[in-house]
């Protein structure tokens, strides 16, 4: 059993830490790569599909090494913009880019997918009673996720466990800053207002908890089944610098 102490909010990463990677990638990356022709098509004119289609495109003109071949920004042709995007989308997800204009076209695909209940969010089971636990110590809970804040909500709102949302006090996505840059964890610690000792930060991502650290965060790694650095034998050296746990119900909040 982990100890920890003096903490006013519980951050949660998502993928591998709350959820499982596979619903996430399989699940939920899965429809937006089936359908994402089908949204775009039937959408097209809708102001928020517009928005998305410019942001990816904007996306794909300032950052070359993820750009499709074919790219056009000023294209006004509708198969042609389709084609772009569906292109460059794919190229965003199979390089794993935490681009904030994909976040955003994923996160309003998500809403259908919950919505017409192709989806149900799902979390390890252990999470729930966590949650409570905390909040029932005078604690908080936040989320920050790579996913937008939109797409979080979606989840936690959508659970196998009914509707979590308002047990969530925070979100922040990468609109606050990249998860490996300490800086976002000031960010973050200001936001709440909190000091950054009193924030205990949970993730599957050393490269995140070496971040949160460096920011005076208390960080402590979770090693679910799927789970990904802490499984890499190259970040072992790393991985050994913190407490890992496989399961939220090794934590014990200690209430002063």
């Amino acid at each position: 059993m982990v100890q920890v102490s003096n903490i006013k909010v519980v951050l949660l990463d998502i993928e591998g830490t709350t959820t499982p990677l596979s619903f996430v990638k399989d699940k939920l990356f899965g429809y937006v790569r089936k359908n994402l022709r089908i949204h775009l098509e039937e959408n097209f004119s809708n102001d928020e599909v517009q928005e998305d289609i410019k942001a990816i495109i904007t996306t794909a003109t300032t950052a070359t090494t993820a750009t499709a071949t074919t790219t056009t920004s000023n294209t006004t042709n509708k198969s042609t913009l389709v084609e772009n995007v569906i292109e460059i989308v794919t190229k965003l997800m199979d390089e794993d880019r935490k681009s904030t204009s994909l976040k955003q076209l994923q996160g309003h695909m998500f809403r259908q997918a919950f919505q017409s209940k192709a989806v149900v969010g799902e979390i390890y089971p252990d999470v729930l009673p966590f949650i409570q636990s905390v909040i029932s110590k005078g604690s908080k809970v936040a989320i920050y996720s790579s996913g937008s804040i939109f797409a979080q909500k979606l989840l936690f709102g959508n659970t196998v466990n009914g509707d979590l949302s308002e047990l969530i006090t925070d979100y922040f996505d990468t609109t606050t800053g990249p998860k490996v840059q300490s800086s976002s964890y000031v960010k973050i610690s200001q936001h709440l207002n909190v000091t950054p000792s009193e924030i205990l930060f949970l993730t599957d991502l050393v490269q995140e908890a070496v971040a949160a650290r460096e920011a005076t965060l208390q960080a402590v790694l979770v090693a679910r089944d799927d789970s990904r650095s802490v499984h890499d034998d190259e970040l072992l050296p790393r991985v050994n610098e913190f407490t890992v746990i496989k399961s939220f119900d090794k934590i014990k909040i200690m209430t002063s």
